[in-house]
């Protein structure tokens, strides 16, 4: 009977033992389970965190781009003489003169802006000189400085839409009168389109034009 007993007693006491070693491995499993599932979770995160960054930069990248572009989009004109902000200043493309004079603050009391004309067409490097009203000075815009201003030192062609009074005067049958009637045609006409455009200009006339159509452009 005693036997009985004991082997009763070792039976519940070895199935106790089995139930906490089950326990307690099934605990550390799941422990387990869970620190593989964080790690998991932080990679996860850390590589979203890492693609949004990434993602972030290019975007700002590509903003700062199309801002330089749209910044630097336009033409540098200078402007001096009697205006109140004489300076260079980086104006739209399909911008005029008198465009240029309101930017600079507007012309001061002593100017004379009937020696200008207000409608024409302002290119890149181009320099306007607003006169005193007791100036006698005849053309108050200058050309732009590039290569394709006034003589080209390679074929000796010259711009009539850029050319000084002095350029003017070395093209053929050109003398101080015409040299002034061709800047006043471009500065009341915003310039030549075209070559051809010359023989509009008084004291031009065919004859005159086929002596300077292999010197002239208007680029």
């Amino acid at each position: 009977m005693l036997k009985k007993k004991e082997k009763l007693i070792g039976s519940v006491i070895l199935c106790a033992i089995l139930l906490l070693v089950t326990v307690i491995g099934y605990m550390m499993s799941k422990n387990n389970n869970s620190g593989m599932d964080e790690d998991i979770f932080i990679e996860k995160s850390s590589k979203e965190e890492k693609s949004n960054v990434k993602s972030d930069k290019n975007s700002t990248s590509k903003e700062t781009e199309t801002s330089n572009s749209t910044e630097k989009k336009g033409i540098l004109v200078e402007i001096k003489g009697e205006v109140k902000k004489p300076d260079v200043y980086l104006m739209k493309e399909d911008s005029i003169v008198k465009d240029l004079v309101k930017e600079a603050g507007g012309a001061t009391d002593n100017s004379d802006t009937s020696k200008l004309n207000l409608a024409q067409k302002l290119r890149d490097g181009m320099c306007i000189v607003v006169p005193n009203v007791q100036s006698n000075t005849g053309n108050m815009i200058t050309a732009p400085v590039s290569s394709n201003v006034g003589i080209s030192s390679n074929s000796e062609i010259i711009n009539i839409n850029t050319a000084t009074k002095e350029e003017l005067k070395k093209l053929p049958s050109v003398g101080d009168v015409t040299a002034d009637k061709i800047i006043a045609y471009r500065e009341k006409n915003g310039g030549f389109k075209t070559i051809e455009d010359i023989k509009k200009v008084d004291r031009i006339g065919e004859s005159t034009f086929n002596k300077l159509k292999d010197k002239i452009d208007v680029k």
